[in-house]
């Protein structure tokens, strides 16, 4: 898969999720949702460096970001969404750079962020598959209800290519995987 073949996700509007709010980030907290990653993917950049990666990074530009906020705006937590080329017909999303500061993390914010993401997407778009490349314990993602890709489709370093979809769509799901394998995005 190509950059070509990522489009931005549909907008959702904002939504409440256990007194927290999902909602597309603005251009201005930008430069907070970058820095939430950068201590994974910096890699040793400097910070000046490491924002205009990410600024000029075409991949960022083709997707959606979304922020989940609490009350006073804090940002606990970021994704970005794109709308993939369809998977066995399916109407299909890509999510990735899940991010939570450092400082927040392990208090289940980036799990909060995606299940209110996948919910709204759901309910709002009809979306019923969604992929993305963990990078962390897949045990992570498998707790939201993620499996990873066969073997065979896999072939993005330590990336592990996982797909999220009702159970009875998975057989479907991972013949046309088999079929186009999805590229790393």
């Amino acid at each position: 898969m190509t950059l070509d073949c990522l489009g931005p996700a549909p907008a959702l509007p904002a939504q409440c999720c256990d007194g927290l709010t999902l909602r597309p980030a603005s251009e201005s907290e930008m430069e907070a949702v970058y820095l939430m990653g950068r201590d994974v993917w910096g890699d040793g950049c400097t910070k000046t460096e490491y924002l205009r990666q990410c600024r000029e990074s075409r991949k960022y530009r083709r997707g959606r970001w979304h922020v989940l906020a609490d009350s006073d705006g804090a940002l606990m937590c970021s994704v970005i969404a794109y709308l993939l080329p369809r998977l066995a017909g399916r109407v299909t999303l890509g999510l990735g750079s899940v991010a939570t500061p450092l400082a927040l993390r392990g208090r289940g914010y980036a799990s909060q962020a995606l299940k209110c993401l996948m919910s709204g997407y759901r309910q709002y778009c009809r979306v019923e598959v969604f992929l993305l490349f963990a990078d962390i314990e897949l045990r992570f993602y498998q707790r939201l209800g993620f499996m990873p890709l066969p073997e065979a489709v896999q072939s993005y370093g330590d990336a592990v290519g996982m797909a999220y979809c009702a159970p009875d769509l998975w057989e479907e799901i991972l013949r046309a995987a088999a079929e186009q394998p999805p590229g790393y995005f």
